[in-house]
């Protein structure tokens, strides 16, 4: 008896996301969301997106330049928050929201939040477009701070690093949840008394000239 004819071998369905790449950050920000490994494969990306591995490779360095797009992504969406958010304010409500956009989008987006701050993808020579979103975005803090008047007789450079330090550490503490389980902070406090109470620490106090050198 004749055996039966082979069955054609499966064929991968190729994908039709119409933009591979932008489909490749949104999976890559869905699978590190809520992950507290913070770690994930191409392959895992490419499973989902049913393409292949190789697929991912004609757009994406590895895995670090997955992450570099993610973080590209996410300074270039913060950017625009804060051009938006703080036109036409100054003083102390431009530093109000300010804050404000940094405890949104750590709270929100982790995952980007992360990536945008990782120091392995911050190289300029690997990734200079990372790059320049990221000095982008320290500049328009810089500016900021010049439109909410800076009285501190500390060099600008030193008050611009206080205030972002102060700011980042108030959005990955509170979005890492340190806040609500070890001050035991409700959601309405971190999500608009937290940012207030952090820009006017430091409007009344730094910016208004009443922290000295110690030099």
């Amino acid at each position: 008896m004749p055996s039966p004819p082979a069955k054609p071998a499966r064929r991968r369905r190729p994908y039709h996301h119409g933009n591979l790449p932008a489909a490749a950050v949104r999976e890559a920000k869905r699978l590190l969301t809520g992950r507290t490994k913070r770690d994930f494969t191409l392959a895992e990306v490419a499973a989902a997106l049913g393409v292949s591995h190789q697929a991912l490779y004609r757009h994406f360095s590895g895995k670090r330049g997955l992450l570099a797009a993610l973080a590209l992504e996410g300074h270039r969406t913060f950017y625009a928050q804060l051009v938006r958010r703080t036109e036409g304010l100054s003083g102390r409500g431009l530093l109000r929201a300010t804050a404000q956009c940094y405890c949104d989008i750590a709270r929100h987006d982790l995952a980007v939040f992360r990536a945008m701050f990782d120091p392995g993808l911050t190289t300029k020579k690997d990734f200079p477009d990372l790059r320049e979103a990221s000095d982008r975005n320290f500049a328009a803090l810089g500016q900021i701070l010049q439109r909410v008047g800076n009285q501190s007789p500390l060099p600008p450079a030193v008050v611009q690093a206080a205030v972002w330090s102060a700011l980042h550490g108030m959005a990955v503490l509170e979005a890492e949840g340190w806040l609500s389980q070890r001050a035991g902070l409700t959601k309405a406090q971190l999500a608009a008394d937290l940012p207030c109470a952090t820009a006017d620490a430091l409007y009344d106090g730094l910016l208004q000239g009443q922290v000295e050198s110690a030099g």
